[in-house]
């Protein structure tokens, strides 16, 4: 599918499910990039420890909200990354890759309010333990 959808589509994606987050949770969100980038580093994926590389779809990378007031001092922008090959490669049809952008995303947000994986797939009602995930709390 990855020939099938133009860079500015896939941004447009993004766009909906973040408007489709309930407005208290868009109200919350400061001194946060969303960035899109085609593929996890080689570096990245190490530093994960994630193996094959299609399989990171998103990442938080920052200081969480429930961290942040332990931080004294002004600190880059936090950031959420999705990435857009292996989404694509992911899905088969438009209707999974809206479905799957969005999933990523407030996955990846979740992370940014502070919430574990257990937490975050509680909140999206989906089961725990997932494949593929370590159980972190």
């Amino acid at each position: 599918m990855r020939q099938h959808i133009t860079e500015e589509e896939f941004e447009q994606l993004v766009a909906e499910g973040f408007n489709a987050l309930p407005q208290e949770f868009r109200d919350r969100i400061e001194n946060l990039s969303i960035r899109i980038e085609e593929d996890p580093s080689p570096e990245t994926l190490a530093y994960m420890g994630i193996t094959p590389p299609g399989t990171l779809l998103g990442l938080f990378t920052g200081a969480s909200i429930k961290h942040r007031a332990a931080v004294l001092m002004p600190h880059l922008p936090d950031a959420v990354t999705l990435y857009r090959g292996p989404i694509l490669d992911s899905v088969k049809t438009m209707d999974e890759l809206r479905e799957q952008v969005c999933e990523v995303l407030w996955h990846e947000l979740g992370h940014y309010f502070g919430m574990n994986e257990r937490e975050i797939r509680e909140a999206q009602g989906l089961p725990w333990p997932a494949e593929g995930y370590a159980p972190d709390a």
